[in-house]
């Protein structure tokens, strides 16, 4: 699992909560997501949907004897029924909201991390246009 898929769910936890009406002082009873398990499943069925220029894709698969929904957060590449997915299993546990929940994601890194690198190369582009503070 790479850095940058913990720092964005931990982040996007962290500002639910802090949205949601949390004090300064109750800062210390949130906890971030503790990561159970990455395993591989078998795509069961695929879900998916378009709105608004922003697309939705899902995959049902088996853990534990359970079938549940796992969530391409990143739209990575289309799978297919019978595709292996890695799947990352979280506990989220929010004391304060009083609910403690299991999260399935799918994380196709190679996906995320050229998606990454395109927006870098469009950055790196406007970036060379500023004109440099001169030289003392």
């Amino acid at each position: 699992m790479k850095p940058i898929a913990i720092v964005t769910i931990c982040a996007g936890l962290f500002a639910f909560q802090f949205v949601q009406g949390e004090e300064s002082n109750k800062l210390d009873k949130m906890t971030v997501p503790n990561i159970v398990e990455m395993t591989d499943s078998t795509v069961l069925k695929v879900f998916s949907a378009e709105g608004g220029g922003a697309k939705y894709k899902a995959y049902l698969v088996k853990w534990k004897n359970q079938e549940v929904v796992v969530t391409d957060m990143f739209g990575g590449p289309e799978l297919k029924e019978g595709d292996t997915v890695k799947v990352m299993v979280q506990v989220i546990d929010m004391p304060t909201l009083g609910i403690k929940m299991l999260q399935f994601t799918f994380f196709d890194m190679g996906a995320i991390m050229s998606k990454f690198a395109q927006g870098s190369n469009n950055v790196k582009k406007n970036v060379g246009t500023a004109t440099p503070p001169p030289q003392r």
